[in-house]
């Protein structure tokens, strides 16, 4: 939906596994898609639904006789999404900006086997574990991470969102830490936020993220490789293949002026995302109290 949609400033958003929260942690610019399969129920699910139907949420519902009829499923949203496009206004089977994240990735990793090393930009500031890069002009003097963070989450307004992009090892505790920030953030923020792994998520929401509407708050996170894998054949290992891909895309969103910081975890990523989890809910009780 987000690579064949967000084009020419217009598209649409996918909000994957995000936890369903109460009504108030929502702003107008959500549609809810409740699919249930016959004879499976999921009460406290159904409970939340209920609620956001009380409320007045817009929910439109889909129910399954049979596993099988998630072909039928596959069809239909491969359908409504080629429909939006055309309703859009826009070409909804081609993704010209997932390819200008690619050109970036290549352009950087020729430049390491010619004998140069990736571009090494100083950070705006480093705080414990944590290290903050960016080029928005309103972060360039700040001096301690909450401040940064304060500021980056005040460039959002209603109908916005907040675009985790986590170039990490995906393990449970780090998807739990993860699914925890965004939480925090969507409830405080009432914006919607969406969290993908890198390189992955380049084929998913990327294209959005760059010529979609410019109202995306953009984090990407990085960590330290420890362990030095090469690849065999090429000048470089998975570690700077990893770093291209992350430096590569964070140059396309910086092209199209997106609103992105880019903070380095150290060398242990549980042990940065619980000093970043202090960060925000720092800001946080800042900004309700």
């Amino acid at each position: 939906m987000a690579e064949s949609t967000g084009k020419e400033g217009r598209g649409l958003l996918p909000v994957a596994n995000e936890p369903v929260g109460k009504p108030n942690v929502y702003g107008n610019d959500r549609l809810f898609i409740h699919i249930s399969l016959n004879n499976q129920t999921d009460e406290l699910l159904s409970q939340a639904i209920q609620q956001l139907q009380e409320a007045g949420r817009p929910i439109v519902k889909f129910h399954l006789s049979d596993l099988l009829d998630l072909g039928q499923e596959f069809f239909r949203w491969e359908m409504a999404v080629a429909v939006a496009g055309s309703m859009l206004g826009i070409n909804a089977f081609d993704q010209p900006n997932v390819q200008e994240s690619k050109d970036n990735t290549r352009r950087l990793l020729s430049e390491i086997i010619e004998g140069e090393n990736l571009p090494q930009e100083a950070p705006i500031l480093s705080e414990g574990m944590l290290s903050l890069y960016s080029r928005l002009d309103s972060l360039q003097q700040v001096s301690t991470m909450a401040e940064a963070f304060e500021h980056w989450l005040s460039m959002g307004y209603p109908g916005y969102y907040i675009a985790l992009m986590a170039f990490l090892p995906e393990f449970p505790e780090t998807e739990k830490m993860l699914q925890a920030l965004r939480q925090n953030l969507r409830d405080k923020q009432r914006l919607a936020t969406t969290l993908g792994y890198g390189p992955r998520f380049l084929h998913s929401t990327g294209q959005y993220h760059k010529v979609g509407p410019n109202t995306g708050l953009f984090l990407q996170l990085t960590v330290q490789d420890k362990l030095y894998i090469p690849i065999p054949g090429y000048g470089y290992d998975f570690g700077m293949f990893k770093q291209a891909e992350a430096l590569g895309d964070i140059q396309a969103l910086q092209r199209h002026e997106r609103r992105v910081l880019r903070i380095d975890l150290g060398e242990d990523a549980i042990q940065g995302l619980t000093q970043l989890r202090n960060v925000v809910d720092q800001v946080m009780f800042s900004r309700i109290s």
